[in-house]
C-alpha cells in the first residue's frame, strides 16, 4: 500500500468515504450521476466526496445549471459539420494515466 492509499483510511484501517474517489473521477461520472445512471455504492461516494470537496460541488452545480440553461439537443438536430466538429473535437481525448502515482 502506498502513503497515497493509506490516506483514504481511517485509523481503523476502513475505508473514508469521499477519498475512495479521486476529483478527475467526479468530472469524468458527472454526466452518468446526473442520470441517474451509476450503481447506489458509486453515488454515494461521489455524494461524500461532493460533501468534501468544494470544488467538484462547484462543478456540479455549473453543470446542472448548464443542463438548465441549454436542455437537451436532438443529434437529429445538429448540422453534419457540427457532428463532425464533435467527433473531431473528442477523437483525441485519452482518459488520464491513472496507473502511477
Amino acid at each position: 500500500m502506498n502513503s497515497r492509499d493509506a490516506r483514504r483510511l481511517d485509523a481503523a484501517g476502513q475505508p473514508i468515504p469521499g477519498l475512495q474517489i479521486d476529483c478527475i473521477e467526479v468530472v469524468e461520472l458527472v454526466t452518468d450521476y446526473l442520470e441517474d445512471a451509476i450503481d447506489q455504492a458509486t453515488r454515494d461516494e461521489i455524494e461524500a466526496h461532493l460533501a468534501l470537496c468544494g470544488p467538484c460541488q462547484i462543478y456540479l452545480d455549473q453543470m446542472r445549471t448548464t443542463i438548465d440553461v441549454l436542455g437537451h439537443v436532438p443529434v437529429e438536430t445538429l448540422t453534419d459539420q457540427a457532428k463532425a466538429d464533435l467527433v473531431a473535437a473528442f477523437r483525441d481525448f485519452r482518459a488520464p494515466d491513472t496507473t502511477s502515482g
